[in-house]
């Protein structure tokens, strides 16, 4: 259980938390190994809570960032396992409340990590480890709430984000060009940074700061059912027509039901009500006088307005999905040829599915033939390493094969030490048999 460094969580009961996933990643930086591996030496470990998780669900080999904030049960038995090791609460380093208060808000979480380039060069100039901030990760925020500057996802220099759990420098540096993240490609100009009084998100940042000073157990699971269900039926009893017929213009269901919402419509609601999002999660709501607006401005935020439903033509999206197909090289995922016809994978599946199976076969089968074309590359270096004159100068041991092979074929560590391990025993077989 003592295996892993202290490290600590930054800026733990404040606003400006430091997420799950930036954790994981500076925890995998300081071992000198990959969030994956984090991951897969935690799911090692011989507990009660693992072992029953495992035999439910596959052993995780890695989790993605947006996954690392959220609160799947593999996450919720890392943070339990964090939490048990260091005595710190790192709940609050996760959409914790997303769960506890609301009902499915995945679009709600970031899928690439975010930052803010002047809070990285505070943070160095403090002497700060550099950190993401949980904030970051919210979709709804666009801009850093400390210098009203947009955040960025993507390295000015390389253009690759950082989502990548192979951690090989610092969180400020660029996982694939080292470039500094705090760096900006040109001065901004006046018209992108976010004025104060329209902050893009406001409501959601007051959420985080309140949120900052609660414990997970003063927080009611039926918080915004309660609060939902006493303004409804305070408005039909007081037969107030007028005021549901504004909530239902921005799709808010005005139909008292005893279950959660989404955090959209909990967004929503509060503006038209002029109410904290926090009043209405803890149903302090039920104490508060709300102020009604009955004439809201047309050019409200954008959360209040409705998506409008898109028509797709299925015959040019067949047509396009063929094109791509044909263009390609290599044959592509289902994710990549959704992400370039500029529909969802859920769609190819459910309108064209032996098609979308079809790619999905081809593809699985092209990554086992490059795997394979690894595995084999990988078995010839090693071997040539430890029975090969040209590698005669180094010590023969598989720490030494794997700095040399590592710098000399970038092939994935997993595959290079079976390799070198393969080799290593052929080594000392034939100094045996001699």
């Amino acid at each position: 259980m003592n295996d892993l460094f202290r490290v600590k969580l930054q800026e733990r009961g404040t606003s400006e938390i430091e997420s799950f996933a930036s954790y994981i990643y500076r925890l995998a930086y300081e071992h000198g190994v990959s969030a994956g591996e984090i991951v897969r030496y935690v799911f090692s470990q011989d507990t009660d809570e693992i072992n029953a998780y495992k035999e439910n669900n596959k052993d995780p080999k890695s989790i993605s960032c947006h996954e690392l904030v959220g609160t799947g049960g593999a996450v919720t038995l890392l943070v339990d396992y964090f939490e048990k090791l260091t005595g710190e609460a790192f709940y609050k380093s996760t959409f914790w409340f997303l769960k506890a208060a609301f009902a499915r808000c995945a679009r709600e979480v970031r899928k690439e990590v975010n930052w803010c380039p002047e809070c990285f060069k505070e943070m160095e100039l403090k002497g700060v480890t550099p950190y993401f901030k949980l904030i970051w990760h919210v979709n709804s925020i666009s801009h850093c709430s400390i210098h009203r500057t947009p955040l960025m996802s993507v390295c000015s220099k390389c253009g690759k984000n950082q989502n990548t759990c192979v951690r090989k420098y610092s969180n400020h540096l660029c996982q694939h060009c080292r470039k500094n993240l705090s760096e900006r490609t040109r001065a901004l100009r006046k018209i992108e940074y976010s004025d104060s009084w329209n902050f893009t998100g406001a409501d959601v940042l007051n959420l985080f700061n309140e949120l900052s000073q609660v414990e997970r157990k003063e927080m009611a699971e039926d918080g915004i059912v309660k609060s939902y269900e006493y303004i409804l039926t305070s408005f039909l009893n007081a037969k107030d027509y007028e005021m549901l017929d504004v909530l239902s213009g921005f799709n808010i269901p005005v139909i008292t039901v005893k279950r959660k919402v989404s955090l959209l419509v909990a967004r929503r609601f509060a503006y038209v009500l002029n109410i904290s999002l926090y009043d209405i999660i803890t149903a302090n709501v039920m104490q508060t006088t709300f102020d009604m607006d009955y004439e809201l401005p047309n050019y409200g935020p954008n959360f209040m307005k409705p998506k409008k439903r898109i028509k797709k033509n299925h015959s040019r999206i067949l047509i396009k999905i063929h094109k791509y197909l044909s263009d390609q090289d290599c044959p592509p995922s289902l994710r990549q040829v959704a992400e370039y016809v500029g529909v969802s994978v859920g769609y190819l599946e459910y309108r064209y599915k032996d098609l979308a199976k079809k790619i999905i076969i081809e593809h699985r089968e092209y990554q086992c033939k490059i795997m394979l074309h690894k595995k084999y590359h990988a078995q010839k270096m090693a071997l040539d390493f430890f029975f090969n004159e040209k590698y005669k100068r180094y010590n023969k041991s598989r720490r030494q094969a794997y700095k040399v092979l590592r710098e000399e074929t970038m092939l994935p560590k997993f595959v290079l030490k079976h390799a070198i391990q393969i080799a290593y025993n052929a080594m000392n077989d034939s100094i045996l048999i001699y």
